[in-house]
This record gives structure tokens, sequence and C-alpha cells, in this order.
């Protein structure tokens, strides 16, 4: 994988952490298990991630202190099951 993809992967990453929009499960991942987890975890033949233009808007379903909770539980599972399928 070209280092460019991941300094693009790991800027995406890294912004979620400082705007606090990171919702999904790679800021979890890589708080929870660490950077080389996170690297880990990505398929090679998935494209990097680039934000849409345009305002964000959060819609706050879940509770915000339980976001974090469920989103490191469905990373747990998601490792789980990479696991059980390299098994």
């Amino acid at each position: 994988m070209p280092s460019a993809v991941w300094t693009q992967r790991y800027e995406a990453l890294r912004l979620q952490a400082l705007d606090g929009s990171g919702t999904g499960w790679g800021l979890a991942l890589a708080s929870d298990r660490g950077l080389a987890a996170w690297m880990q975890a990505w398929p090679p033949d998935v494209p990097p991630i680039t934000r849409c233009a345009g305002p964000a808007v959060a819609i706050a379903i879940v509770p915000d202190p339980l976001r974090g909770q469920i989103a490191l539980v469905m990373a747990d599972m998601i490792l789980t099951c990479r696991k059980e399928a390299q098994a």
C-alpha cells in the first residue's frame, strides 16, 4: 500500500479525533488497540476516506456518553469476526 494512502487515512482519523466527528469504528479501534491494529483492520482494496464538501450535520440518536462504548463493542465484534475468518 502506498504511503500516501496511509497518510491520507491517518490524517482523516486524526481529524476525527480533533474535531469530535469520530463516529466510526476506526477511531475507537485506534484508541483502544493502537495504530498497528487500526492499520491491520483495513482491507487492502479499500480506497482512502475523503470528506464530503459541505457542513457536517450531527444527528444525536444515541446519547453522547454511550457512543464511545458502542463503537468499542462494534470494533471488538469486527475484530473477532476477522480473526475467525483468518483461522
